[in-house]
């Protein structure tokens, strides 16, 4: 992705793709703790407590930035759209998308 794409958000926009990095970032920590889980698991060794309870704050982590990012798409839809359109692509080309 352009660093001059994502300089040129407006303020409500760049946040809204902060917001957008934020979520992506907890997904990765979540998913990443689950596959080392499952490696423990398939080894036939136990997960602990602590693990599980590790793995449950990352996915209530991710869930309160899923929520977070979700409002502020919304809001941002709503009151500059063209913003909107703007992060939108930055996340099409994160994802490797063409836009």
């Amino acid at each position: 992705m352009s660093a001059d794409k994502e300089a040129a958000l407006s303020p409500a926009a760049a946040a809204v793709w902060r917001a957008y990095r934020d979520m992506t970032s907890s997904k990765d920590a979540h998913f990443e703790e689950l596959a080392r889980l499952q490696t423990k698991r398939e080894r036939g060794e136990r997960i602990t407590l602590s693990e599980q309870a590790y793995l449950d704050g990352l996915l209530a982590h991710h869930d309160t930035r899923v929520k977070a990012f979700a409002a502020a798409s919304r809001q941002l839809a709503k009151d500059a759209p063209r913003d909107h359109e703007q992060v939108v692509a930055l996340m099409v080309a994160a994802a490797g998308g063409e836009h």
